[in-house]
């Protein structure tokens, strides 16, 4: 009896809070914006890519922006793990999550400060000062002008603005 409470105390020392559902392991990347682990889809929190098959313009000629979004966020995952931290779901029942490379590069601010994606409207204001840096050097999807971003992934094969 007299080791009881010791040992309660050293149990309840060890136990971690749950304050958020987190999901880790090496991901398959499906867009620029959402990757699967473990079975689950998660979309990337507070940013927008093209869809992967989503066509731009740049001088009257097409490219394949929504590949090169995809592209360039399988690239820089790679074979790496990736942690997840849950934010919420949406309508479809997608996890939305912030989500770390190697639990130190933020895959979320990397696609919007390389010009993959975009913030999101209701996004945090460090996401929209990394894409303001982006249009600025006109990188990643920025090379063409949009007029609107709110289409990003809209639909299959629909095409951007054309360039300045």
């Amino acid at each position: 009896m007299k080791w009881l409470l010791p040992s309660i105390i050293i149990l309840l020392c060890t136990i971690k809070p749950v304050t958020a559902q987190e999901y880790t392991g090496v991901p398959r990347v499906i867009d620029g914006n959402t990757i699967i682990i473990n079975f689950q889809h998660i979309h990337l929190h507070g940013i927008e890519a093209p869809h992967v098959e989503q066509l731009c313009e740049i001088n009257e000629s097409t490219w394949r922006c929504g590949w090169e979004a995809t592209n360039a966020l399988a690239h820089i995952v790679g074979r790496h793990w990736v942690t997840c931290q849950k934010i919420g779901s949406n309508k479809q029942g997608i996890i939305t999550a912030t989500c770390l490379a190697g639990n130190i590069l933020n895959l979320n601010a990397w696609m919007v400060r390389n010009g993959w994606a975009t913030a999101r409207r209701q996004a945090n204001n460090q996401l929209k000062r990394l894409e303001a840096l982006a249009r600025q050097e006109q990188i990643g999807i920025w090379r063409t002008k949009y007029d609107n971003t709110e289409h990003l992934g809209r639909s299959k094969n629909e095409k951007a603005v054309q360039l300045r």
